[in-house]
C-alpha cells in the first residue's frame, strides 16, 4: 500500500497533534531471567535483574591444522590482529579464558572464519578502552561464524558482519555496564545487508538502540536469545524472510520492533514473530537524540511500524507494558518527513493467539507518543479501557478520506483471537488517528470493534538457511618460494614476479630508484601523480607513483552511473605505492608508511610497509608513530598517527576480491598538475602507454568533455557547492555510495550521482534523519540547510571521538579547513532541491 505525497496534507494535522499532545520445550533455550519486582513508587525504574545460565555449554574446539590457539597476555590483541590477517578461508582463531583487553577494533576480511572463546562468561573481549575502529568485531566475510565469548563495552556496535553471505552469531554475551547510558554502542549484534543469518543462544544488554538487530537482510533466523536493559530488545529492520522465536525480550524500553524504514537498499517483506516471551518491557528509553528508536515510549511489548509487509505476530506471551503490548502504525507517527514513492504503512499484518495481560494504570514517561496515546484513551475518550493491541488507523486515511469508504480493504490487516492469562480475549483499539477536529487533534471515538479485521493468512512458512558455502580453494607458497621470488636480483626494474607474494620488505618488490627512499623516481617507468582532491589523512603528505607491467595499459571504462559505477581498469600486475610522510616548519621529511595495492589475479591486495631507516617491514597488523605536523594556521601540532592493519583497508577500498583503488580514478586525475609538468595527467597517462581508451576532443590534445572533472576541494576559482561537494567525495563517498559500506544508511556523498541530478537532495542528507548517528545530542538531521550547528555531517567532520567521527579510520585530529568549508557550504553556499529542504 503506497501512500504518496498528495496525502501529505491530510496527513500533516496529525503530526502537528502529535506534538501537541506529545516457550520452547527445546534444551537449546536459555533459562528465564529473574526478575525482582518494581517498587511501586519507583514508576518505569527498571527492574534489577539476574541472568540465569544458559542452558547450552560452549563447543569445544580441538587442535588441528586449521586452528589457531590464541594466549594469554598484554599482546593477546595483536596475536588476534596477525591471526585474522593471515588465516586462510576455514581457519577457527580461539581466545582462551579470561578477561582481554582491546583498544581497537577487530576486521575480518576472509571468508570462512570462525572467532571462538570457552564461553560467554569465561572468555571476554574488553573495549572499555577502545581508541580506534567504531565496532568491537567486524566482519566482511563470508562463512563467518562468532561463538562462545563476551564483547564488553565496545565503543560502537558490539558484532557488526556486513554485506555478507552466511552470518552465524552463537552463544554470544554482548554487554555495557553502564546501564541507561546514552553513550553506550547503539548495536550488540548487527548484522546488515547479509544473507542468510542465525542469532542464537546469545544476550545482549545495555545497547542504546537495539540489543539484536538485523537490517536489510535476507533468511534469517534469531531464535533462543535474552535481550534485555537496550533500547530495543531485538529489531527486524528492513528486512525479509525473518523468524524470530523462542526469544526472552524484557526489561527494553521496547521489547520487539519490526521497521520499515525509508531510503534504505530494500524494504521489508516476511517476517514471523511467535512463541517469544516478551515482558516488563518498561525501561525509560535513552537512546541518543535524532536515533529513530527514540520515538518508542516505555511500556512497548511489540511495534510494527512502517511499510513490512507479511508480517505475522502469534503465540507469544506479552505481559507488562503499560503503553501497548502490541502497536501497528504507520511510519508517519514518528513525525519524521516521508520521502516521495516511500511504504509508510504494513500490509497484511496478521496478529492472533498471543498471550496479553497489560496493566490498566495510565503510566506516563514523557514520550510524546506515549503522552498522545495514552491521552487518546483517558482525556478525549473520557478513561477508556486500555487496549493491549492498538493500530493508529493512518492507513485508513488513504480509504476514508479520500475515497469516502468505511474501512480498509477486507483482508488488509487481520487480527484474530488473542487472550490474556484468564482465558478472556483481549481487546483491539482502532485509534483513528486520521479522524481530525478542526483544530487538528484526533477527536474520533476509539473503535473497539475488530469485526473489520477478524480475517487472517496462511501461516509464512518455515526459514531455513542453506548449508554454508564451500571452503574456496587457494593458492599457497612455501617459505622457500616465497623467499626465492622476494629476493631475485632484476636490477633496475621492478621484481614483477615478486608481486604475486607479500615479501617482508617494501625493498624486495625494487620498486624506487633509490630503494632507501620511497619519494624518490619509481623504476620501471613508474609514474608520479597527485589528486585534485585527495583524502585527508592527519595533515601528512602522500607521494603516490602507480607502476604498470610493460605491455600491459589501464583501461579507461566509461561508465554512465554513480561512483559504484565508474572505473578505471587495471591490468594484473599493477602497483599503486602511496607514501605517507610529515613535514615541520623546517621542512623536515619524516617517512612513515608506504602503502602498497597490488593487483592480483583474484584482487587487489593491501600491505602496509612501516619505515624505520632505510627499509620499511611489512607490518600487516599496522603500527602507530607519534609525528609533527603543520596545521592550517602554520603551527607545529603533534599526533599519534595510526597505521591501519590489512584488513582496515576494507573499511575504504572494500571486501577483498570486489576492492578497487580509490583515488586514482579519471574525476580525481583530470586536472593539470604540476607532477606532470603542468600537463593534464590523464593525458599523460596516455600519452606514456599506460592509459588505454581514453576518449578525446578533436586532436587528441584533452581528455573529451564528458570525462569527469571534480573542482578542487581548495580552488576559491570554484563554486562553493562544487569544492564541498568534492570535499565529501574524497573523503566520505568511498563508503556513502551505492553499493558500498555505508550504502545501507542512504547517506549518498558521491558528486557524480549529485552531478547526474544537478542538485543535492534527501540522499546528500538534507533534511535527511540518520539510521543510528552516534551520541549526538539534539541533532536530527544529516543536513539542516543554512544550520550547520544542527547538522549532523558537520558534527561528525568535526569530531575525533571514535564512535562518532567521520572518516572512522586515518583521523586523529580534525581538518579544519575542510571542516570550515563544509560549514560555509552549509550555511549559505548548499543548494538543494526544494522539495526535500522545506521539510527539516
Amino acid at each position: 500500500m503506497k501512500f504518496n505525497k498528495k496525502h501529505l496534507s491530510v496527513a500533516l494535522p496529525l503530526l502537528a497533534s502529535m506534538a501537541m499532545v506529545g516457550c520452547s520445550d527445546d534444551s537449546s533455550s536459555p533459562t528465564l531471567p529473574q526478575v525482582e519486582p518494581n517498587d511501586p513508587e519507583s514508576g518505569i525504574e527498571e527492574p534489577s535483574i539476574t541472568y540465569g545460565p544458559l542452558t547450552v555449554e560452549p563447543v569445544a574446539i580441538a587442535p588441528a591444522d586449521n586452528v589457531i590457539f590464541l594466549t594469554a597476555g598484554d599482546d593477546i590483541q595483536f596475536q588476534a590482529q596477525e591471526a585474522a590477517l593471515t588465516a586462510l578461508p576455514g581457519t577457527t582463531i580461539v581466545f582462551p579464558a579470561g578477561t582481554h583487553v582491546f583498544t581497537d577494533e577487530l576486521i575480518i576480511n576472509t571468508s570462512h572464519i570462525t572467532l571462538a572463546g570457552m564461553g560467554m562468561d569465561k572468555t571476554i573481549l574488553d573495549f572499555t578502552n577502545q581508541q580506534t575502529g567504531a565496532q568491537g568485531i567486524l566482519s566482511f566475510g563470508d562463512e563467518f561464524t562468532v561463538q562462545d565469548f563476551g564483547i564488553k563495552n565496545a565503543a560502537g556496535d558490539g558484532i557488526r558482519i556486513e554485506g555478507v553471505t552466511g552470518a552465524y552469531i552463537k552463544r554470544m554475551k554482548v554487554e555495557w555496564t553502564n546501564l541507561s547510558d546514552p553513550d553506550n554502542g547503539a548495536y550488540g549484534l548487527y548484522p546488515v545487508q547479509n544473507s542468510n543469518v542465525l542469532i542464537e543462544n546469545s544476550i545482549v544488554i545495555g545497547a542504546s538502540d537495539a540489543g539484536i538487530y538485523v537490517g536489510q537482510s535476507k533468511q534469517i533466523i534469531v531464535r533462543n536469545n535474552i535481550a534485555s536493559e537496550n533500547v530495543a530488545g531485538i529489531e527486524i529492520e528492513n528486512s525479509q524472510d525473518a523468524e524470530v522465536y523462542h526469544n526472552i525480550a524484557t526489561n527494553n524500553t521496547g521489547g520487539v520492533l519490526v521497521f520499515d524504514l525509508p531510503g534504505l537498499t530494500q524494504e521489508g517483506d516476511r517476517v514471523s514473530v511467535h512463541h517469544n516471551h516478551i515482558y516488563d518491557n518498561t525501561l525509560k528509553n535513552f537512546a541518543p537524540a535524532g536515533n529513530i528508536v527514540g520515538i518508542v515510549p516505555s511500556g512497548t511489548g511489540m511495534l510494527l511500524m512502517g511499510g513490512t509487509d507479511q508480517v505475522q505476530i502469534h503465540d507469544n506471551i506479552i505481559t507488562g507494558h503499560h503503553t501497548m503490548s502490541v502497536g501497528i502504525s504507520s511510519y508517519l507517527v514518528t513525525g519524521y518527513p516521508s520521502p516521495e514513492g516511500f511504504d509508510e504503512f504494513p500490509g497484511s499484518a496478521y496478529v492472533f493467539n498471543n498471550t496479553m495481560d497489560q496493566p490498566k494504570e495510565y503510566v506516563y514517561d514523557g514520550t510524546d507518543l506515549n503522552y498522545g496515546i495514552i491521552n487518546l484513551f483517558e482525556n478525549v475518550n473520557d478513561n477508556a479501557e486500555p487496549a493491549e493491541i492498538i493500530y493508529d488507523g493512518i492507513a485508513e486515511i488513504i480509504f476514508k478520506g479520500l475515497q469516502g469508504l468505511d474501512s480498509l480493504p477486507e483482508g488488509d490487516l487481520c487480527i484474530g483471537p488473542n487472550y490474556n492469562s484468564a482465558g478472556d480475549e483481549t481487546l483491539f483499539a482502532n485509534l483513528k488517528l486520521w479522524s481530525m477536529n478542526d483544530n487538528g487533534v484526533p477527536n474520533g471515538k476509539i473503535n473497539y470493534d475488530r469485526s473489520g479485521y477478524d480475517c487472517s493468512y496462511e501461516l509464512l512458512s518455515e526459514v531455513t538457511l542453506p548449508e554454508p558455502q564451500p571452503v574456496p580453494d587457494i593458492i599457497r607458497y612455501t617459505p622457500e618460494q616465497i623467499s626465492a621470488l622476494c629476493n631475485a636480483d632484476t636490477g633496475n626494474a621492478v621484481n614483477w614476479d615478486a608481486l604475486v607474494v607479500d615479501c617482508p620488505n617494501i625493498s624486495d618488490y625494487n620498486l624506487f630508484s633509490d630503494a632507501t627512499s620511497p619519494l624518490s623516481a619509481g623504476n620501471s617507468n613508474g609514474i608520479a601523480y597527485d589528486l585534485s582532491t585527495p583524502l585527508f589523512s592527519d595533515y601528512s603528505k602522500k607521494h603516490r607513483v602507480v607502476f604498470v607491467p610493460a605491455g600491459e595499459k589501464i583501461d579507461y571504462d566509461r561508465v554512465e552511473g554513480d561512483a559504484s559505477d565508474r572505473n578505471m581498469e587495471y591490468p594484473v600486475g599493477t602497483v599503486i605505492a602511496k607514501t605517507f610522510y610529515f613535514e615541520n616548519l623546517a621542512m623536515e621529511q619524516d617517512v612513515v608508511e608506504t602503502r602498497l595495492l597490488i593487483k592480483r589475479a583474484d584482487r587487489w591486495q593491501r600491505l602496509p610497509y612501516i619505515w624505520q631507516g632505510d627499509d620499511a617491514t611489512l607490518e600487516i597488523g599496522g603500527g602507530s608513530r607519534e609525528v609533527t605536523y603543520v596545521d592550517d594556521n602554520g603551527a607545529e601540532q603533534q599526533t599519534v598517527y595510526e597505521v591501519p592493519n590489512s584488513n582496515q583497508c576494507s573499511s575504504c577500498h572494500g571486501v577483498k576480491g570486489l576492492d578497487k583503488p580509490l583515488g586514482p580514478q579519471p574525476h580525481y586525475l583530470n586536472y593539470a598538475d604540476p607532477i606532470a609538468s603542468g600537463k593534464n595527467q590523464l593525458m599523460h597517462w596516455a600519452d606514456s602507454g599506460i592509459l588505454a581508451n581514453l576518449p578525446m576532443n578533436d586532436g587528441d590534445t584533452a581528455p573529451a568533455d564528458d570525462v569527469p572533472a571534480f573542482a578542487a576541494w581548495d580552488d576559491d576559482t570554484e563554486s562553493l557547492q562544487d569544492r564541498a561537494l568534492s570535499y565529501l567525495d574524497a573523503n566520505c563517498a568511498h563508503c556513502h555510495s551505492k553499493g558500498n559500506r555505508a550504502d545501507s544508511t542512504g547517506l549518498h556523498l558521491n558528486r557524480d550521482r549529485i552531478a547526474a541530478g544537478g542538485t543535492v537532495d534527501r540522499r546528500t542528507g538534507i533534511c535527511k534523519m540518520p539510521v543510528a548517528a552516534g551520541h549526538i545530542d539534539d541533532l536530527n538531521y544529516d543536513i539542516v540547510p543554512d544550520e550547520s550547528a544542527k547538522s549532523i555531517l558537520h558534527y561528525r567532520l568535526n569530531s575525533v571521538d571514535p564512535s562518532d567521527k567521520m572518516p572512522e579510520l586515518g583521523k586523529s585530529v580534525v581538518h579544519q579547513a575542510g571542516v570550515d568549508l563544509i560549514q560555509q557550504w552549509i550555511d549559505g553556499g548548499l543548494v538543494a532541491n526544494p522539495n526535500d529542504a522545506d521539510d527539516c
